[in-house]
């Protein structure tokens, strides 16, 4: 997988249903579905679940996903988060 920006801040909190997306289309397997939009309780809870299942099975060693300073849904080095 090529390292840089996933999905640019202007989502804004729309970002979380990119992100949420992208683990679906990886296999995960999304125990509240009813909790893909902002408006929903447990929105966000159910976006970090799926930043942790891209993680723990998606990214290569040495690569973490995440938010870079200015926002961005990044797919980086873990040096380069550590630089951040």
């Amino acid at each position: 997988m090529e390292t840089g920006c996933i999905f640019d801040n202007h989502r804004g909190i729309y970002m979380g249903e990119a992100i949420i997306e992208l683990a679906e289309s990886y296999g995960w397997e999304n125990k509240y579905p009813e909790d893909n939009t902002p408006d929903s309780e447990s929105y966000w809870e159910n976006v970090d679940a799926a930043e942790y299942y891209l993680n723990k099975n998606i990214a290569e060693e040495g690569y973490a996903f995440g938010y870079g300073e200015c926002g961005d849904f990044m797919y980086m080095p873990i040096s380069w988060w550590d630089e951040e």
